[in-house]
């Protein structure tokens, strides 16, 4: 455990961020070229 919590829950929550605008994205692409 060389890696501090609370650095750890940011990296987490980055990540988390990074998918689920990553998957908004698709998901609006995807109603746009179906509308």
């Amino acid at each position: 455990d060389s890696v501090p919590r609370p650095v750890a829950r940011v990296g987490v929550g980055g990540l988390a961020l990074m998918v689920t605008l990553f998957v908004l994205k698709s998901f609006i692409s995807t109603a746009f070229f179906v509308l």
